[in-house]
């Protein structure tokens, strides 16, 4: 009874009928679980009885033998994967009985059943193999069917791993190609200049990303442009300048070099017979270029003898002794015969070889010599095109663009022309002056609204700390008895170490400036 009940349960799980399961009757059914019982033989003329059909795996009894002239009994069914038995014989003139049906093997499915009769179930893993959606994220949606537990499941092809950049969502959490590790971190994109510089990012893979795209070119040094070619093109570079040189030096073209504009001039040359300052020390034509050389003038008598010479500019051949008026040297001048008549030499106009308005002379025959005197002496350089001063130099010092005024005796400049303070310092000094120092309230409202009345700009003083880092002195070393900075001022911000004015208009406060600033300065007489 237990066995059956046990038979039972399991053919019911494996989806199999059991003839007499459900009985009460368990001992006369199953008398064996390997044989069924034989038929009995048939009376004469009777059908012999039919075999018992077989137990779970057992072999199914045999049709007992018919009567004379009555059938074989027919023979019971194999059970579950068993034999079939065979049919009892005919009796005499009898049919002999049929075999018993056999047990039902068929291919394997995904059922728990070892449906091929092999002694395994479900291998091969029936029904699976194709490929599914496993309902989770990224790449974990990816499966393949399975048999398992006797159903068709979707197993997971691959687990969730660290996020890598490659356009999936490795970590099957929904987002794609977040959180990638170096993302972010700098980096050198392999690209010439600035370009170089890059940061990682996710583009599908890991890429390089420049964080300065290219630039035009600027005069610092640095390839902007990311060509491979630092400061090409002289960026910034090819306006005219002022090289604040004398002669043909001084006119030049910014050039961009090492990073920084310069102004480049011509560079000196030889002196040359021609009006201009050829080797640049401020005076045109000087050394007599081109002169000294003895020549013949064509004249008779001691007129022929010439010396060549530069002046205005050219050279000319000039006679060591001219014909007329006489000269006075005790010799023929005139070529007339006749020995320094007429204050002979005298009266004439003259170059005394004295630059400027000096050079214009007249001579005068004293003693056999004749002297070339200058007919105008040096005067105070005024705005007017002549070498008032006789120093070589026309309307130097920017003279021209200064406004002169006084104050409590003393006298100022107002140069509007604007120049850095070490130049600005320098072309006071070069007029007799210095950069203003300022030495009361009164002085200080005098000079802030002169210079407002000239030019509203910012103008330089001779206040500086350039020698000590915030010990500020004037240029004249005047003791720094008054100040007016503007609140917060000095800060040094950009190493600023030069003082100037007017910064803050209307107010007349001072401030600190870069010292290579170009601004319009103030000169005062000591």
């Amino acid at each position: 009874m237990k066995n059956l009940a046990l038979i039972c349960t399991l053919a019911s799980l494996l989806g199999a009928g059991i003839v007499g399961c459900g009985r009460t009757d368990f001992d006369d059914i199953f008398a064996t679980t390997s044989v069924g019982g034989g038929g009995g033989d048939g009376g004469i003329g009777g059908a012999g009885g039919g075999g018992g059909d077989g137990g779970i795996g057992g072999v199914a009894g045999s049709g007992g033998s018919g009567g004379t002239a009555g059938s074989g009994g027919v023979a019971g069914s194999g059970g579950v994967g068993g034999v079939a038995g065979s049919g009892g014989g005919g009796g005499m003139g009898g049919v002999g009985g049929g075999g018993g049906a056999g047990g039902n093997c068929t291919t394997e499915v995904c059922d728990g059943v070892d449906n091929d009769c092999d002694g395994a179930v479900d291998e091969g893993n029936p029904g699976g193999g194709a490929g599914c959606l496993t309902g989770q994220l990224g790449l974990c949606s990816t499966g393949v069917q399975t048999c398992k537990d006797a159903e068709i499941i979707c197993s997971q092809l691959f687990p969730p791993v660290a996020e890598l950049c490659n356009g999936l969502d490795d970590d099957c959490d929904g987002p794609i190609d977040e959180d990638v590790a170096d993302v972010g971190k700098p980096c050198n994109t392999g690209q010439p200049g600035v370009c170089s510089v890059g940061i990682t990012a996710c583009m599908g893979k890991l890429v390089c990303n420049p964080t300065t795209a290219p630039q035009p070119e600027s005069c610092n040094g640095i390839d902007d442009d990311c060509d491979g070619i630092v400061d090409d093109g002289n960026p910034g570079g090819g306006g005219a300048c002022d090289t604040g040189l004398p002669g043909i030096c001084k006119a030049g073209v910014l050039t961009c070099e090492a990073g920084a504009l310069v102004c480049k001039g011509s560079a000196p040359q030889a002196e040359a017979c021609n009006g201009i300052d050829d080797d640049c020390d401020g005076t045109a034509d000087d050394g007599n270029p081109g002169g000294g050389l003895a020549c013949m003038t064509g004249q008779p008598g001691v007129c022929a003898a010439g010396m060549t010479a530069c002046s205005g500019g050219m050279i000319a051949c000039n006679a060591t002794q001219m014909p007329a008026p006489e000269s006075c040297n005790g010799l023929d001048d005139d070529c007339n015969g006749s020995t320094d008549e007429g204050n002979p030499g005298g009266g004439v106009m003259c170059t005394t070889g004295l630059p400027g308005v000096c050079a214009a002379g007249m001579t005068t025959c004293a003693g056999g010599v004749v002297s070339c005197n200058p007919t105008q002496a040096p005067s105070t350089e005024v705005c007017n095109g002549i070498d008032d001063d006789c120093n070589g130099a026309v309307d130097e010092l920017a003279i021209c663009s200064c406004t002169v005024a006084t104050f409590e005796g003393r006298e100022y400049r107002f140069c509007s022309n604007v120049l850095t303070f070490a130049n600005a310092s320098a072309a006071c000094q070069a007029a007799g002056y210095h950069l203003v120092s300022i030495g009361s309230a009164g002085e200080d409202s005098f000079v802030h609204n002169t210079a407002v009345s000239v030019a509203n700009m910012k103008w330089w003083i001779g206040l500086n700390d350039i020698a000590v880092e915030g010990t500020f002195v004037w240029t004249d070393g005047s003791p720094v008895a008054y100040t007016n900075w503007e609140p917060g001022e000095p800060n040094n911000v950009g190493n600023e170490d030069c003082g100037q004015i007017n910064r803050f208009f209307p107010k007349g406060t001072w401030n600190d400036e870069p010292c290579n600033q170009a601004l319009p300065y103030i000169c005062e007489k000591p």
